[in-house]
């Protein structure tokens, strides 16, 4: 039980570090082009900072040395082919180089956010099948692919300042193509099984 309890508070912690990052990342950009509300988003890139530095408190205490091992974790998944099939890490690289991307294309961050969905939707099931563990796999690149469809609005109406409202219906593309490439992918898979590998791939 306490295990659990430990893991739930640096799951918990890692969503404050990271909304909280997203959060003043965008209130910051507001700043920088000359907001008109200059006292109420100071006290909101303040208080989402503190956020992002609770959350991350909040990870060293209930992961010890997590942190300090993340980036040699990081590395040595990204380089083993194995990653190729992990849904995680698809999920993780769009958003990074997404991220960049919308902080700097202004009303052209709505097309950029949704292609970097359709890129997920199209990519991500098909390596999956590709992968060992595709039965494990294919419900978490459901799971991320839901959180990344949330993410990558919310991050653009962060990063632009303003709310796109129902532009957002771009999205539906992606939303719809996704589980027609994961079903036709995993049927593939069952007709003509990938060959094994050494790396187990």
């Amino acid at each position: 039980m306490k295990r659990f309890g430990r893991v739930v508070a640096g799951l918990a912690g890692w969503m404050l570090a990271v909304c909280g990052g997203i959060l003043f990342l965008g209130t910051a950009a507001a700043l920088r082009r000359g907001s008109p509300h200059f006292g109420p988003d100071v006290f909101a890139s303040a208080f989402f900072l503190a956020v992002a530095a609770a959350g991350v408190l909040v990870i060293r205490l209930a992961w010890p040395g997590q942190l300090a091992r993340l980036a040699h974790r990081a590395a040595a998944a990204v380089t083993s082919l194995a990653a190729f099939s992990n849904p995680l890490v698809h999920g993780a690289a769009i958003y990074l180089v997404a991220v960049p991307l919308l902080a700097v294309t202004g009303e052209a961050a709505i097309l950029v956010a949704a292609f970097c969905a359709l890129v997920y939707a199209v990519v991500s099931p098909v390596l999956v099948s590709r992968g060992r563990r595709v039965w494990l796999n294919a419900p978490v690149s459901v799971v991320v692919g839901i959180v990344l469809i949330a993410a990558l609005p919310a991050t653009t109406d962060a990063l632009a300042h303003r709310r796109f409202g129902d532009d957002w219906m771009v999205m539906l593309g992606p939303v719809m193509l996704y589980p027609v490439v994961l079903v036709a992918a995993l049927a593939l898979r069952l007709v003509r099984p990938p060959r094994r590998t050494p790396e187990g791939v």
